[in-house]
């Protein structure tokens, strides 16, 4: 980002930085072909998802010099079966989560630079330890959608949302052509937090 621009985001920031920021997102369903898992474990498959998120509470904002960095938290949802339905195999996540935040720059800029990447993950396992690592001998990366939050950020308006079904990509994989992910997002803004409470 340019300098002017990023003079431009700090001056946004300061006209809307008692603005909070509630951000709803949900992942519906997950849908992939059925080729990409063995006949065995076919009936015994389960879906879940990770997405590393803006952390509020630890990315500062150096304007004088220029620079940001952002940290991110992760998030793990529950697992759920997946069901077979002719060629694919279909796993109604209905995840939901909410994200408050307040209107800092680095949050603005966090949604104007990055894509969020949501990670599809298999497994053979229907629970799992939180205490221990992600990676498992039973769990298998299907691929990761990936949602652009840049048209968020247009301060003329305080509602923002999004529905769509988006494709699943995995570097080198093959048969992915019917492998989707069905979200929600919505963005509302305001100044006054009990009109933004996280239920």
């Amino acid at each position: 980002m340019r300098r002017n621009q990023l003079e431009i985001l700090f001056f946004v920031y300061l006209d809307q930085k008692d603005l909070g920021c509630l951000v709803k997102l949900s992942i519906d369903r997950i849908q992939f072909p059925i080729e990409l898992v063995s006949q065995s474990d076919k009936d015994r498959i389960s879906v879940f998802a990770q997405y590393r998120f803006y952390d509020k509470s630890k990315n500062k904002f150096l304007f004088r010099f220029v620079f940001i960095s952002f940290l991110l938290v992760s998030i793990i949802t529950k697992r759920r079966k997946a069901i077979i339905n002719r060629n694919n195999l279909i796993c109604e996540l209905q995840f939901n989560k909410e994200h408050l935040f307040l209107s800092s720059a680095p949050f603005l800029w966090y949604l104007r630079e990055e894509k969020l990447e949501i990670q599809i993950w298999i497994s053979e396992n229907d629970t799992y330890d939180y205490s221990q690592s992600l990676a498992s001998t039973t769990d298998k990366l299907l691929g990761s959608i990936y949602i652009d939050f840049n048209s968020f950020c247009n301060r003329k308006r305080k509602s923002h949302r999004l529905s769509a079904i988006l494709p699943v990509f995995k570097q080198g994989a093959k048969n992915l052509n019917r492998a989707c992910v069905q979200i929600h997002v919505t963005m509302d803004k305001s100044k006054d937090l009990n009109e933004l409470k996280v239920y």
